[in-house]
């Protein structure tokens, strides 16, 4: 979805969420004005801590395959 108002980068936020990749969709969340921002800053703290835990597994994965 091509556009720099908030319905364009939510479109893209979601797909970027329907598609894993909750980096890209963290990075349009932050182009939002600071009023949207606000109004999406619970679903944005999940999408973080997701991608925490994703960072978490992934260096346990890796310690393990090196034992």
């Amino acid at each position: 979805v091509e556009g720099k108002g908030a319905p364009e980068t939510v479109a893209r936020m979601e797909v970027a969420v329907s598609q894993g990749d909750y980096a890209k969709a963290l990075s349009e969340y932050e182009t939002l004005p600071d009023a949207v921002k606000a109004a999406g800053a619970e679903f944005a703290g999940k999408l973080k801590a997701r991608l925490e835990v994703e960072k978490q597994i992934d260096s346990l994965i890796a310690g393990a395959m090196k034992a």
